[in-house]
């Protein structure tokens, strides 16, 4: 069985297989397809409101669309906003809800000595951490980043092996709070750097 969306059609590892919603988004959000991701992220979360890795997966990749893919809070993220806001009434879901947000390139002297709060989407604090004047990150309770490049407004933080790990490319600007929104390169899961007093 051939499987298409609006007319796509999908690579052979897709095909004869039940799709997750979450699947489709995260591939069509690697084509840079934003448009499609959020409608999927969107009809999908009315159909999963239940399901609590689910709709946090959904809402991640119409974030990622919108506001790191398009530089912009779209209707669809908005309408995902809405729907998740009754589970997850943080910060951020607030914002885009009520469109408070501010979004912008990083500018070039935000970098370094950073001190920040390690945030998943939703806010959920993962510890506290700084950049060093010597490229390394101090506080991240991961393994995975070790140093920090910043080049072209791009913030990107690597492995030990030189490896890219997360990526950062927004500012966003929030009721006097500063984040900055990236993922990871792997999973397109997004977490934020949550700007905090040195």
């Amino acid at each position: 069985m051939q499987v298409t969306f609006n007319g796509n059609l999908f690579p052979e590892r897709f095909n004869c297989q039940i799709l997750y919603p979450t699947e489709i988004a995260k591939y069509f959000l690697k084509e840079k397809q934003y448009d499609d991701v959020e409608e999927i992220c969107y009809y999908a979360l009315l159909d999963h409101m239940g399901h609590p890795r689910m709709r946090r997966e959904l809402f991640n990749y119409a974030f990622h669309s919108s506001i790191l893919g398009k530089s912009e809070i779209s209707s669809f993220l908005k309408k995902c906003a809405k729907v998740v806001s009754q589970y997850h009434p943080c910060e951020l879901v607030r914002g885009i809800c009520l469109d408070q947000i501010e979004i912008s390139d990083i500018p070039t002297d935000d970098f370094p000595l950073l001190s920040f709060d390690y945030q998943k989407l939703f806010g959920d604090s993962m510890g506290g951490g700084y950049l060093s004047e010597d490229k390394k990150i101090h506080g991240i309770p991961s393994n995975n980043e070790e140093s920090w490049t910043f080049s072209n407004r791009l913030l990107s933080f690597s492995d030990e092996t030189g490896t890219k790990t997360s990526i950062y490319n927004k500012k966003l600007s929030l009721n006097g709070s500063t984040y900055y929104a990236g993922y990871f390169v792997e999973t397109c899961i997004c977490h934020i750097l949550k700007k905090t007093e040195q």
